[in-house]
């Protein structure tokens, strides 16, 4: 299998898995939706939040200065502009990512050879895993819930099938 011959099927299966991920995560509004709690007092924490500077903040934890009483956790304050100004930039890093997930699928077919009966079996169990290891250390690092990483799960599945499928479809 040479490099030309994969050039197809990652491209196809990452603008399907791109434009599955737009449709759940855009246009399903009830998928995703319990993921966050809503903060008490939004209005306090948005005001705050008007203050800060874009980036990653935490709350707490070993290297905190003050007493937190046990309160710990993360906050990520974007630029100011809302989706439409930071939308376009998040969409390009994520096809981007589907990309270099295909592109790792296509070093693991050509390293592994698989027969071909076995091509979908492989790249469905791995995909799924590349997909789902961006959650891992969400879970681990985050204290992510069970239920949203479960969603997530799912979502991982049905990417790395969609990948599956086309790289089955092309190289079996």
């Amino acid at each position: 299998m040479s490099p030309i011959d994969v050039i197809l099927p990652i491209l196809i299966s990452s603008i399907l898995v791109f434009g599955l991920s737009v449709v759940v995560n855009g246009l399903l509004p009830f998928y995703h939706v319990n993921d966050y709690r809503q903060l008490p007092n939004e209005e306090d924490w948005i005001e705050l939040a008007k203050k800060l500077k874009a980036g990653q903040y935490r709350v707490g934890g070993a290297l905190s200065k003050v007493d937190t009483k046990g309160v710990n956790g993360f906050v990520h304050v974007r630029e100011k502009g809302g989706f439409t100004k930071h939308g376009n930039k998040m969409l390009f890093k994520s096809f981007v990512y589907n990309i270099l997930v295909s592109a790792a699928m296509a070093c693991v077919i050509a390293i592994a050879e698989p027969k071909k009966n076995a091509i979908l079996r492989l790249t469905v169990f791995v995909t799924t895993g590349f997909y789902w290891f961006a959650e891992g250390w969400s879970v681990v690092w985050l204290a992510h819930e069970l239920v949203p990483t479960l969603i997530n799960g799912f979502d991982a599945l049905m990417y790395g099938t969609i990948t599956a499928f086309v790289f089955d479809f092309f190289l079996a």
